[in-house]
């Protein structure tokens, strides 16, 4: 496996082979399997993508998208909200040249990164605000959303209720925003975001991951259930982190001096 999503209810995975698994909830046609499966608590494999190579997997809360290696997006799932032509933010792989950046579905609480009093959209949309700016990774939460640039610059916008936005405070953003949290990570070059329901992820440059937002299940990983509106360090993947890169650091000096 050298992939997974998660959403509300539902799980996939993807294979080294470009196969995808499934398993969880059905109850919206999620899994991609046929149309009266009740769902499963073990892997399936999604026939009818069978020797379709997948080159990315990303799950909603009730709905799913794959990316082909050859630039094609299969949707299914619940589509209440246009979420299928679609909510989750993607890039279609021929903007994906310039770092365009591409929106639709529900825009309640800015979400969408499009103007103030945009209504939402069930087409893809443009986000003018990012024109220009080259992104490497964008992930869509339950109504916030971030952007990464090539520079490692950090965009945000959406509902900021538990601090998901990593701001300080609450007030959420209706358009995408320059994010500076450079301060708030330590100064470390965040190479990869990823946003759950209210809380959200970063991974820095040598491993470090911090956590914000919505804490109230325990899901930022501070040994609380407290929300947290600035960065926070996870602590036990920081140590994981460090032993991780010594070890590294190890084996490149052993393997120095055998081959010297």
């Amino acid at each position: 496996v050298i992939q997974i999503a998660c959403g509300d209810h539902h799980s996939m995975a993807l294979t080294t082979d470009g196969q995808l698994l499934v398993w969880g909830e059905n109850s919206h046609g999620q899994l991609g399997l046929r149309k009266d499966h009740p769902g499963s608590p073990s892997a399936q494999h999604v026939q009818s993508l069978s020797g379709i190579p997948l080159a990315q997997i990303s799950a909603g809360g009730d709905h799913s998208f794959v990316l082909s290696l050859s630039g094609v997006v299969f949707g299914w799932g619940k589509n209440s909200a246009g979420q299928l032509d679609h909510h989750s933010m993607i890039f279609r792989s021929v903007a994906l040249s310039d770092g365009q950046l591409l929106v639709w579905g529900e825009n309640s609480h800015g979400q969408l990164g499009l103007e103030k009093d945009h209504p939402g959209s069930s087409s893809a949309q443009h986000v003018q605000s990012l024109s220009g700016i080259p992104l490497a990774q964008i992930s869509a939460g339950g109504d916030h959303s971030f952007g990464l640039s090539l520079s490692g610059v950090v965009f945000g916008w959406g509902k900021n209720s538990a601090g998901q936005l990593g701001l300080g405070d609450t007030t959420g953003l209706v358009s995408s925003c320059k994010t500076d949290l450079r301060p708030l990570l330590h100064r470390k070059k965040t190479v990869s975001i990823s946003c759950g329901g209210e809380h959200t992820a970063t991974l820095s440059k040598g491993g470090t991951v911090f956590t914000f937002g919505s804490g109230g299940s325990g899901q930022l990983g501070h040994k609380s259930f407290k929300d947290e509106h600035h960065p926070r360090v996870v602590a036990e993947l920081l140590f994981i982190s460090f032993i991780s890169n010594q070890h590294f650091r190890a084996i490149v000096q052993i393997s120095f001096k055998f081959f010297t």
